[in-house]
Protein backbone atom coordinates (compact mmCIF):
# COMPACT_ATOMS: atom_id res chain seq x y z
CA UNK A 1 0.00 0.00 0.00
CA UNK A 2 2.89 2.54 0.17
CA UNK A 3 3.99 1.83 -3.65
CA UNK A 4 2.80 3.35 -6.65
CA UNK A 5 0.10 1.64 -8.41
CA UNK A 6 1.32 1.83 -11.88
CA UNK A 7 5.32 2.53 -13.05
CA UNK A 8 4.82 2.78 -16.93
CA UNK A 9 7.30 1.36 -19.47
CA UNK A 10 8.30 3.18 -22.84
CA UNK A 11 4.87 3.63 -24.97
CA UNK A 12 2.64 2.65 -22.27
CA UNK A 13 -1.05 3.49 -23.24
CA UNK A 14 -3.63 3.97 -19.71
CA UNK A 15 -6.64 4.77 -21.98
CA UNK A 16 -10.03 4.23 -20.00
CA UNK A 17 -8.79 3.35 -16.92
CA UNK A 18 -9.32 4.12 -13.11
CA UNK A 19 -6.58 3.81 -10.59
CA UNK A 20 -7.35 3.46 -6.81
CA UNK A 21 -5.03 4.08 -3.93
CA UNK A 22 -5.34 1.78 -0.82
CA UNK A 23 -7.67 2.82 1.71
CA UNK A 24 -4.87 2.35 4.49
CA UNK A 25 -3.24 5.25 2.47
CA UNK A 26 -0.99 5.43 -1.07
CA UNK A 27 1.83 6.76 -2.00
CA UNK A 28 1.96 7.67 -6.07
CA UNK A 29 -0.40 6.88 -8.51
CA UNK A 30 1.11 6.60 -11.51
CA UNK A 31 5.36 7.05 -12.41
CA UNK A 32 5.74 8.27 -15.56
CA UNK A 33 9.45 8.30 -16.26
CA UNK A 34 9.83 7.01 -19.89
CA UNK A 35 9.52 7.73 -23.25
CA UNK A 36 6.21 8.28 -25.23
CA UNK A 37 3.62 7.64 -22.70
CA UNK A 38 -0.41 8.43 -23.03
CA UNK A 39 -2.61 8.63 -20.25
CA UNK A 40 -6.32 9.63 -21.56
CA UNK A 41 -10.07 9.41 -19.60
CA UNK A 42 -8.34 7.72 -17.07
CA UNK A 43 -9.41 8.81 -13.30
CA UNK A 44 -6.27 8.22 -10.37
CA UNK A 45 -8.24 8.64 -7.13
CA UNK A 46 -7.73 8.28 -3.05
CA UNK A 47 -3.79 9.09 -3.31
CA UNK A 48 -3.06 9.95 0.38
CA UNK A 49 -0.39 9.63 3.03
CA UNK A 50 1.83 11.05 5.82
CA UNK A 51 4.39 12.17 3.30
CA UNK A 52 4.36 13.39 -0.10
CA UNK A 53 2.28 11.82 -2.59
CA UNK A 54 1.24 12.16 -6.03
CA UNK A 55 -1.22 11.08 -8.53
CA UNK A 56 0.91 11.48 -11.50
CA UNK A 57 4.44 11.82 -11.30
CA UNK A 58 8.02 12.11 -13.28
CA UNK A 59 11.63 13.09 -12.83
CA UNK A 60 14.05 10.68 -14.49
CA UNK A 61 13.51 9.95 -18.31
CA UNK A 62 10.40 11.29 -18.91
CA UNK A 63 9.57 12.44 -22.56
CA UNK A 64 6.86 12.91 -24.85
CA UNK A 65 3.87 12.43 -22.07
CA UNK A 66 0.51 12.80 -23.27
CA UNK A 67 -1.96 13.13 -20.46
CA UNK A 68 -6.14 14.24 -21.42
CA UNK A 69 -9.17 14.06 -20.41
CA UNK A 70 -7.97 12.46 -16.42
CA UNK A 71 -9.05 13.35 -13.02
CA UNK A 72 -6.55 13.00 -10.81
CA UNK A 73 -6.59 13.16 -7.12
CA UNK A 74 -3.77 12.96 -4.39
CA UNK A 75 -2.84 14.83 -1.02
CA UNK A 76 0.35 15.66 -1.21
CA UNK A 77 1.64 17.60 -4.61
CA UNK A 78 -1.41 16.23 -7.53
CA UNK A 79 1.36 16.57 -10.57
CA UNK A 80 4.54 17.17 -10.12
CA UNK A 81 7.40 17.19 -12.19
CA UNK A 82 10.99 16.77 -11.08
CA UNK A 83 12.28 17.06 -7.33
CA UNK A 84 14.47 13.31 -7.57
CA UNK A 85 17.72 12.77 -8.75
CA UNK A 86 18.25 12.48 -12.63
CA UNK A 87 20.57 9.73 -13.42
CA UNK A 88 21.48 11.60 -16.53
CA UNK A 89 21.17 15.00 -17.32
CA UNK A 90 19.37 14.37 -20.66
CA UNK A 91 16.93 12.56 -17.94
CA UNK A 92 15.60 15.87 -17.26
CA UNK A 93 11.23 15.40 -17.91
CA UNK A 94 10.82 16.85 -21.70
CA UNK A 95 7.83 17.25 -23.83
CA UNK A 96 4.47 16.80 -21.65
CA UNK A 97 1.08 17.93 -22.68
CA UNK A 98 -1.32 18.17 -19.89
CA UNK A 99 -4.89 19.01 -21.01
CA UNK A 100 -8.78 19.05 -20.20
CA UNK A 101 -7.87 17.39 -16.78
CA UNK A 102 -9.32 17.89 -13.21
CA UNK A 103 -6.62 18.01 -10.18
CA UNK A 104 -8.42 17.93 -7.25
CA UNK A 105 -8.03 16.67 -3.36
CA UNK A 106 -10.84 15.56 -0.85
CA UNK A 107 -12.04 18.21 1.38
CA UNK A 108 -12.27 15.44 3.69
CA UNK A 109 -7.74 15.64 3.91
CA UNK A 110 -8.33 18.57 6.14
CA UNK A 111 -9.18 16.80 8.75
CA UNK A 112 -6.17 14.97 9.09
CA UNK A 113 -7.70 11.60 10.08
CA UNK A 114 -4.77 9.38 8.43
CA UNK A 115 -2.41 12.02 9.07
CA UNK A 116 -2.85 13.17 5.41
CA UNK A 117 0.03 15.66 4.54
CA UNK A 118 -1.39 18.24 1.63
CA UNK A 119 0.22 20.48 -0.38
CA UNK A 120 -0.45 22.31 -3.92
CA UNK A 121 -2.13 20.90 -7.21
CA UNK A 122 0.48 21.30 -9.71
CA UNK A 123 4.49 21.78 -9.28
CA UNK A 124 6.90 21.64 -11.48
CA UNK A 125 11.18 21.66 -9.95
CA UNK A 126 12.74 20.53 -13.15
CA UNK A 127 11.52 20.35 -16.72
CA UNK A 128 11.67 21.75 -20.60
CA UNK A 129 8.58 22.17 -22.72
CA UNK A 130 5.45 21.45 -20.52
CA UNK A 131 2.61 22.65 -21.53
CA UNK A 132 -0.60 22.23 -19.43
CA UNK A 133 -3.95 23.62 -21.10
CA UNK A 134 -7.75 23.72 -20.06
CA UNK A 135 -7.71 21.65 -16.65
CA UNK A 136 -9.79 22.51 -13.43
CA UNK A 137 -7.23 22.67 -10.26
CA UNK A 138 -9.18 23.02 -7.07
CA UNK A 139 -8.70 22.66 -3.42
CA UNK A 140 -4.92 23.65 -1.64
CA UNK A 141 -4.84 24.53 2.10
CA UNK A 142 -2.21 25.35 4.57
CA UNK A 143 -0.92 21.85 5.70
CA UNK A 144 2.71 20.81 4.45
CA UNK A 145 2.85 24.08 2.65
CA UNK A 146 1.00 27.06 2.88
CA UNK A 147 -1.49 26.57 0.37
CA UNK A 148 -0.76 27.77 -3.53
CA UNK A 149 -2.34 26.52 -6.26
CA UNK A 150 0.82 26.08 -8.84
CA UNK A 151 4.30 26.04 -7.89
CA UNK A 152 7.53 26.20 -10.12
CA UNK A 153 10.87 25.84 -8.28
CA UNK A 154 13.94 24.76 -9.38
CA UNK A 155 14.92 21.96 -7.49
CA UNK A 156 18.47 20.01 -7.91
CA UNK A 157 18.23 17.38 -5.95
CA UNK A 158 21.21 16.44 -6.85
CA UNK A 159 20.63 16.26 -10.25
CA UNK A 160 23.11 17.26 -13.08
CA UNK A 161 21.44 19.94 -13.79
CA UNK A 162 17.92 21.08 -12.95
CA UNK A 163 16.10 24.05 -14.76
CA UNK A 164 12.31 25.52 -15.98
CA UNK A 165 12.25 25.95 -19.21
CA UNK A 166 9.52 26.86 -21.87
CA UNK A 167 6.54 26.36 -20.00
CA UNK A 168 2.72 27.29 -21.11
CA UNK A 169 0.04 27.43 -18.05
CA UNK A 170 -2.77 28.50 -20.37
CA UNK A 171 -6.56 28.69 -20.04
CA UNK A 172 -6.69 26.85 -17.00
CA UNK A 173 -9.77 27.00 -13.70
CA UNK A 174 -8.56 27.56 -10.86
CA UNK A 175 -10.20 28.06 -8.11
CA UNK A 176 -10.62 26.98 -3.61
CA UNK A 177 -6.56 27.80 -2.56
CA UNK A 178 -4.98 29.84 0.01
CA UNK A 179 -2.33 31.81 -2.74
CA UNK A 180 -2.32 31.79 -6.52
CA UNK A 181 1.49 31.36 -7.84
CA UNK A 182 4.98 30.86 -6.47
CA UNK A 183 7.91 30.54 -8.83
CA UNK A 184 11.58 30.37 -7.76
CA UNK A 185 14.47 30.56 -10.13
CA UNK A 186 17.24 29.27 -9.00
CA UNK A 187 17.48 26.16 -5.95
CA UNK A 188 19.12 28.00 -3.22
CA UNK A 189 20.20 25.00 -1.72
CA UNK A 190 22.11 23.91 -4.76
CA UNK A 191 25.44 25.61 -5.54
CA UNK A 192 25.21 23.64 -9.17
CA UNK A 193 26.81 26.32 -11.34
CA UNK A 194 24.51 24.20 -14.58
CA UNK A 195 21.42 25.19 -13.01
CA UNK A 196 19.67 27.12 -15.32
CA UNK A 197 16.67 28.74 -13.34
CA UNK A 198 13.54 29.44 -14.89
CA UNK A 199 13.25 30.75 -18.49
CA UNK A 200 10.72 30.97 -20.97
CA UNK A 201 7.34 30.90 -18.67
CA UNK A 202 3.70 31.88 -19.97
CA UNK A 203 1.15 32.52 -17.44
CA UNK A 204 -1.86 32.94 -19.72
CA UNK A 205 -5.63 33.21 -19.58
CA UNK A 206 -6.08 31.67 -16.78
CA UNK A 207 -8.92 32.36 -13.74
CA UNK A 208 -8.26 32.35 -10.17
CA UNK A 209 -11.69 32.10 -8.15
CA UNK A 210 -12.19 32.15 -4.19
CA UNK A 211 -8.69 33.10 -3.38
CA UNK A 212 -9.00 33.11 0.42
CA UNK A 213 -6.28 32.91 2.86
CA UNK A 214 -8.86 33.26 5.44
CA UNK A 215 -10.82 29.66 4.40
CA UNK A 216 -8.03 28.45 3.33
CA UNK A 217 -4.62 29.37 4.79
CA UNK A 218 -3.58 31.15 8.12
CA UNK A 219 -6.32 34.15 8.09
CA UNK A 220 -3.81 36.80 6.90
CA UNK A 221 -3.70 37.63 3.37
CA UNK A 222 -2.90 35.75 0.17
CA UNK A 223 0.05 36.68 -2.36
CA UNK A 224 -1.36 36.31 -6.03
CA UNK A 225 1.70 35.90 -7.38
CA UNK A 226 5.17 35.41 -5.61
CA UNK A 227 8.62 35.90 -7.52
CA UNK A 228 11.43 34.59 -5.66
CA UNK A 229 15.15 34.42 -6.82
CA UNK A 230 15.09 35.91 -10.34
CA UNK A 231 13.89 34.48 -13.80
CA UNK A 232 14.23 34.96 -17.71
CA UNK A 233 11.74 36.38 -19.66
CA UNK A 234 8.30 35.14 -17.33
CA UNK A 235 5.02 36.41 -19.69
CA UNK A 236 2.04 37.13 -17.16
CA UNK A 237 -0.78 37.47 -19.53
CA UNK A 238 -4.88 38.14 -19.38
CA UNK A 239 -5.07 36.78 -16.19
CA UNK A 240 -7.94 36.69 -14.27
CA UNK A 241 -8.08 37.11 -10.25
CA UNK A 242 -10.67 36.67 -7.55
CA UNK A 243 -10.69 36.18 -3.80
CA UNK A 244 -10.17 38.27 -0.63
CA UNK A 245 -7.37 39.37 2.01
CA UNK A 246 -4.60 39.78 -0.44
CA UNK A 247 -1.00 41.18 0.34
CA UNK A 248 -0.37 42.07 -3.11
CA UNK A 249 -0.48 41.54 -6.70
CA UNK A 250 3.56 40.88 -7.29
CA UNK A 251 5.65 40.08 -4.40
CA UNK A 252 9.45 39.74 -5.28
CA UNK A 253 12.05 38.18 -2.94
CA UNK A 254 15.13 36.94 -2.96
CA UNK A 255 17.62 39.75 -3.23
CA UNK A 256 17.06 42.18 -6.21
CA UNK A 257 21.01 42.87 -6.92
CA UNK A 258 21.95 39.03 -7.57
CA UNK A 259 18.63 37.64 -8.76
CA UNK A 260 16.61 39.87 -10.81
CA UNK A 261 13.88 38.84 -13.24
CA UNK A 262 15.00 40.10 -16.79
CA UNK A 263 12.39 39.96 -19.76
CA UNK A 264 9.05 40.01 -17.34
CA UNK A 265 5.95 40.81 -19.14
CA UNK A 266 2.96 41.82 -17.25
CA UNK A 267 -0.16 42.12 -19.41
CA UNK A 268 -3.82 42.19 -19.60
CA UNK A 269 -4.50 41.30 -15.98
CA UNK A 270 -7.26 42.03 -13.52
CA UNK A 271 -6.49 41.35 -9.93
CA UNK A 272 -7.23 42.34 -6.93
CA UNK A 273 -4.24 45.07 -5.26
CA UNK A 274 -3.85 44.22 -2.50
CA UNK A 275 -1.82 46.14 0.91
CA UNK A 276 1.04 46.71 -1.02
CA UNK A 277 0.05 46.38 -4.65
CA UNK A 278 3.89 45.30 -5.91
CA UNK A 279 6.04 44.76 -3.13
CA UNK A 280 10.05 44.69 -3.28
CA UNK A 281 11.82 41.77 -0.15
CA UNK A 282 10.88 43.11 3.33
CA UNK A 283 8.43 46.33 2.22
CA UNK A 284 11.67 48.13 1.36
CA UNK A 285 10.34 49.01 -2.32
CA UNK A 286 6.36 49.33 -3.72
CA UNK A 287 5.07 49.93 -6.93
CA UNK A 288 7.14 51.29 -9.78
CA UNK A 289 10.18 50.93 -7.98
CA UNK A 290 9.69 47.73 -6.55
CA UNK A 291 9.56 46.86 -10.45
CA UNK A 292 12.54 48.51 -11.60
CA UNK A 293 14.71 46.53 -8.72
CA UNK A 294 13.33 42.94 -9.35
CA UNK A 295 12.63 43.27 -13.17
CA UNK A 296 14.41 46.04 -14.78
CA UNK A 297 13.33 46.49 -18.43
CA UNK A 298 9.96 45.19 -17.17
CA UNK A 299 7.17 45.34 -19.76
CA UNK A 300 3.50 46.53 -18.16
CA UNK A 301 0.50 47.06 -20.30
CA UNK A 302 -3.13 47.04 -19.80
CA UNK A 303 -3.46 45.79 -16.31
CA UNK A 304 -6.93 46.62 -14.19
CA UNK A 305 -5.85 46.90 -10.68
CA UNK A 306 -8.77 46.66 -8.56
CA UNK A 307 -9.57 48.84 -5.06
CA UNK A 308 -5.68 50.15 -5.72
CA UNK A 309 -3.68 51.09 -2.39
CA UNK A 310 -3.44 54.49 -2.52
CA UNK A 311 0.57 54.80 -1.63
CA UNK A 312 1.64 52.69 -4.25
CA UNK A 313 2.63 54.43 -7.43
CA UNK A 314 1.62 52.33 -10.23
CA UNK A 315 3.45 52.35 -13.62
CA UNK A 316 1.83 53.34 -16.27
CA UNK A 317 -0.31 51.36 -18.40
CA UNK A 318 -2.76 50.58 -14.88
CA UNK A 319 -6.54 50.93 -15.19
Amino acid sequence: PDGTLLTCGPRTKVINSSLYGSEHGQHRGIRADAHGIVIVNSHVKNIWKDQDTQALAAWDGCKHLLVKGCEFEASGEVIMFGGATQTTEDGQVTDVVIDGCVLTKRIEWRQKTGGETCKNLLEIKSGRRITVTNNVMQYSWLDGQIGFAIVLTTRQDPSPTASIEDVVIDHNEIRCTAHGISMQGMDDLSTNPLDRGIRRVRISRNRFLEIDPELWGDGMSALTIQMLRGSDNVEIVNNEFQGRQFNSFLSFAGGFSQYRNNGLIVTGNRAESGTYGIVGEGSLALGVQALRDYAPGYVWRANTILNKTPYVVWPEGTY
